[in-house]
């Protein structure tokens, strides 16, 4: 079953169709890397989209007919089209995305009513079928090999700066579509900030280094954090340094099935 099938099988009973406007949700829906709607109904999906991707989009995109819009045709026509098509009269729409503009002119283009479903996407998008968990671990599996590289790289006199470039230029060079979020690396007195934006700052030796990073892969994220020791670091680090790695050890063992993350963060934290 794709997600276009998902979606349109966990539709309650008061709701014909769902529109998605949003870029997370239509990728969600299609697996697909573009701007458009997605417009899902028990009986036929539709995936709208601009001259920019309309190609990609007729040759990835599986489970929906796919239109462009032009000047002559905007979303809110072709909406309407799948609407009479469908015989769709209450459609759901992503309540937490869309802007209040937004929903005004879809409102009175549309011959519909607009019901909220942000919480039945988050609902599906919640759980990770096969597909979805194994680009995560393929993500993170980037992100791993990326830093067993950095390891061997990073010595006194490194900047942040450095530390975080050459971070993403391994990832890119593992296959990484892109960054998770904006690395951040944290050496010395810079640790205290979770946070911290990398800086011109030359990591010393016996400073720790934080380094918080992630990639995506094929629309998937990884993030991990990892602090390291340059050189031989004091007393008090070894002693903060092992109550951290015991803690973590002790949220570990708390995960699995049936826990909440109250019982999990609890452990970590006593």
């Amino acid at each position: 079953m794709n997600h276009l099938q998902r979606i349109a099988q966990a539709m309650p009973p008061e709701m014909d169709a769902v529109m998605l406007t949003g870029q997370a949700n239509c990728f969600y829906a299609t697996f697909f890397h573009g701007e458009g709607v997605a417009f899902i109904s028990r009986g036929e999906c539709f995936y709208f989209t601009d001259s920019r991707y309309i190609e990609a989009a007729q040759r990835d995109i599986i489970g929906a007919t796919v239109d462009m819009v032009d000047r002559g045709r905007n979303y809110a026509a072709l909406i309407s089209a799948a609407l009479e098509k469908t015989g769709a009269k209450r459609v759901g729409f992503e309540d937490d995305v869309m802007s209040v503009a937004e929903y005004r002119t879809y409102a009175e283009a549309l011959r519909c009513e607009l019901l909220p479903a942000s919480e039945l996407l988050s609902g599906l998008r919640g759980s990770k079928d096969e597909e979805e968990v194994h680009r995560m671990i393929c993500a993170q599996r980037i992100a791993e090999r990326a830093l067993n590289d950095i390891l061997g790289e990073i010595k006194a006199g490194m900047t942040e700066k450095e530390v975080a470039a050459r971070l993403q230029y391994l990832m890119l060079h593992y296959g990484a579509e892109r960054m998770s979020f904006d690395p951040v690396v944290a050496s010395g007195p810079n640790g205290s900030m979770p946070h911290a934006v990398p800086t011109d700052r030359e990591i010393q030796s016996g400073d720790f280094v934080t380094m918080d990073f992630g990639c995506v892969y094929q629309g998937y994220c990884s993030d991990m954090t990892r602090t390291v020791a340059v050189g031989e670091i004091g007393d008090e680090q070894r002693r903060v340094y092992e109550i951290v790695l015991a803690a973590q050890r002790a949220g570990i063992a708390a995960a699995r099935a049936g826990a909440t993350g109250a019982a999990v963060d609890g452990a970590a934290r006593k």
